[in-house]
């Protein structure tokens, strides 16, 4: 009982609270001075929920936005749930269309260049707005992704299809794991790290993958997500919360492999928002984030480093030195990540 009550949960998570909050409904590229923003988030950043489906406004566009001129780089009819640019300037586009007729969802994927210009669609990609079902490579040339068929079709548990990577240059894709539901290939090591089953489960089952060798092995680590150096990592854990099982997100120290972190362990933490969560570039700090509002987290001193209780979180940019919120009106604003100082504001797409 205590089982199925944790996977329930787990979809829940998965699949109904964090379904509108990704931050990356918007990048701030510094190298062009350009920002990218759409897709169903931002519209629900921007409307109140109760009138959202009427208020749709960038559900299936992308803009880019320069000190020259602002224009739509692509506008599809699917809804984009998610997207994300590499180090190199392609996009990756997650996209959903529903089919009522045959009670299902049409999923896509699709890969763009820096100008718009599609370069691959592949099918069977599952649709999550905390991307953890794609990863870019380090050098932004390659992404790796999960195949399957997805939990919300036709109502069906996941059946994953294992784990792709695509070479973009090469224009090439090949298998490199037979499992595997979330993935995600790490700069400190250059590995790809493949999670094989929910944390609802049971036991989270992790490999590792060198793609200079081409070769899979079982990992001992508890989690797939680390700090740019390789010291910290994310793991999860399931506790009794006044009669129900909920999930803690734990660190781990990479070296002893030992936990140094819970969040049910601290108010700095516990008491934050985390439905989303994610390592900030070259730090060891932690920004997570929900709908309303975000908080950052340093892991050494265990302590917040700054809460944000009113403004939306929309993205950031390449080093994630720079955070997009918006707090109302037609205005979005850059400030710096850590101290909250206002550096620019501008107009929205009309």
């Amino acid at each position: 009982m205590k089982k199925m009550i944790i996977n329930i949960l787990w979809l829940l998570f998965c699949f109904a609270l964090p379904s509108y909050s990704e931050a990356k409904s918007l990048i701030y590229d510094e190298e062009s001075n350009s920002l990218y923003l759409g897709g169903v988030q931002l519209d629900t950043a921007l409307s109140d929920i109760s009138n959202f489906q009427s208020k749709q406004k960038y559900f299936n566009k992308i803009y880019v936005i320069s000190k020259s001129e602002e224009k739509v780089l692509l506008q599809i009819e699917s809804t984009i749930v998610d997207f994300d640019m590499s180090d190199s300037g392609y996009l990756a586009v997650s996209t959903s269309e529903s089919d009522y007729q045959n009670d299902m969802f049409i999923r896509e994927f699709l890969l763009y260049d820096s100008t718009g210009r599609k370069l691959k669609t592949i099918k069977n990609v599952p649709v999550l707005s905390d991307r953890k079902f794609y990863s870019w490579s380090p050098d932004g040339n390659k992404i790796v992704y999960v195949m399957g068929k997805s939990l919300m079709e036709n109502r069906n548990p996941f059946q994953s299809e294992g784990i792709w990577m695509y070479d973009i240059e090469k224009d090439k894709s090949r298998k490199i794991s037979d499992t595997g539901v979330k993935v995600n290939w790490s700069r400190h090591d250059n590995k790809i790290y493949i999670q094989n089953r929910f944390e609802g489960e049971g036991i989270v089952d992790i490999s590792e993958y060198d793609p200079v060798v081409g070769k899979l092995i079982k990992s001992e680590r508890n989690g797939i997500f680390f700090t740019d150096d390789g010291k910290y990592y994310f793991g999860y854990e399931v506790y009794d919360y006044e009669g129900y099982l909920v999930f803690a997100r734990k660190i781990y120290e990479s070296t002893s492999n030992k936990r140094k972190y819970s969040e049910k362990e601290n108010e700095s933490w516990k008491n934050g928002v985390t439905n989303f969560i994610e390592f900030i570039k070259n730090s060891h700090n932690v920004i997570s984030w929900n709908l309303r509002n975000f908080m950052i987290f340093d892991v050494d001193k265990v302590s917040s480093v700054r809460k944000s209780r009113k403004a939306k979180l929309l993205g950031w940019n390449n080093d994630m030195s720079k955070v997009v919120v918006y707090d109302g009106g037609n205005k979005i604003h850059i400030d710096e990540m850590l101290t909250g100082k206002r550096l620019k504001t501008l107009d929205l797409p009309k």
